[in-house]
């Protein structure tokens, strides 16, 4: 039968440039996400912001759209706007350093939930797979 495992819960990070008015916040919150403009991917979570914004009552300025997250990336560092990028995305760039942005966590959290879907038959290649994923995601 095929079936969904979640494997990691990838939690979402506004990114901003350097000297934007949130980046002495420990956090950022919907209310002072009021206004901004937003970029967002099109790698399809455009839904899961929409929930977001509308659940919390944001309302933006404007909603942008990069093909990629490394043009967002560089898109914000211009100071054209703000964006959100879960922590995947964002890892090779805060490694190298490349990304000359700063991220915040938002409360409440927003993140995407990454997972398999899989025939699994009971195989023990499949199930051994399955949790070289989820040991590999922690």
């Amino acid at each position: 039968f095929q079936e969904w495992i979640p494997l990691k819960n990838d939690p979402y990070f506004i990114i901003l440039p350097k000297g934007h008015r949130l980046t002495s916040r420990d956090c950022v919150t919907p209310a002072d996400l009021m206004g901004e403009t937003v970029f967002r991917s099109t790698d399809g979570t455009g839904p899961e912001l929409e929930k977001y914004f509308e659940k919390n009552g944001i309302i933006i300025s404007s909603t942008l759209t990069a093909n990629s997250d490394h043009t967002m990336i560089h898109m914000v560092k211009q100071g054209l706007g703000i964006g959100f990028l879960p922590e995947l995305s964002l890892e090779g760039f805060l490694e190298t350093g490349e990304g000359g942005v700063i991220t915040k966590a938002v409360v409440p959290p927003l993140h995407r939930v990454l997972g398999v879907a899989a025939h699994f038959d009971g195989s023990p290649a499949i199930a051994r797979f399955i949790t070289c994923l989820k040991e590999t995601l922690q």
